[in-house]
């Protein structure tokens, strides 16, 4: 996105300078309408339409200067694909032969793509890391005498192994 700033004092248009944004932040909202939100325990790249959200938020770092609306997906839960219509604030300024005629603010409209990633992701991935996969050989030999509780799958808590498969 491209914006001009102009400077404009004493009613005489003094300085214009121009940045080209590739990238922009934000801070929203999310209203599942469908359901009640996605379920953190599903884990699956589905398609649900409890997924389905409404997503507002602003923009960072000047709140007033974008403004978002628009719909939201949990491809996985935290991680979050949005199609938005984003409303930047736009100062119009006439200037006619060096002097300014006219100031004021429109909002234009024009579509938007966003990635967002939720608090619960990382607590997701926080979780994770509780999470073991070698046993020592004391604890090996117990789950196979049953004396550890089992899981299944190849991921467990620390201190749950799976039986032992060669004494069975």
């Amino acid at each position: 996105m491209e914006r001009t700033t102009v400077t404009v004092t004493n009613g005489q248009l003094t300085d214009v300078q121009r940045a080209n944004e590739q990238a922009r932040f934000m801070v929203g909202l999310k209203f599942h309408a469908f359901g009640g939100g996605a379920d953190v325990d599903d884990n699956r790249f589905t398609f649900h339409p409890r997924r389905l959200a409404i997503a507002a938020g602003v923009g960072l770092p000047k709140p007033k200067d974008d403004l978002y609306l628009g719909l939201s997906y949990d491809l996985y839960p935290g991680f979050n694909v949005n199609l938005l219509c984003q409303w930047y604030r736009n100062e119009v300024v006439d200037v006619k032969n060096g002097q300014v005629l006219e100031t004021g603010t429109v909002y234009q409209p024009v579509p938007a793509i966003a990635v967002t990633l939720d608090s619960s992701l990382f607590t997701n991935l926080l979780k994770l890391s509780r999470y073991e996969e070698a046993p020592t050989l004391r604890t090996h030999h117990r789950a196979a005498l049953g004396r550890v509780p089992q899981t299944r799958g190849p991921a467990r808590l620390k201190g749950h192994r799976p039986p032992c498969h060669h004494h069975q």
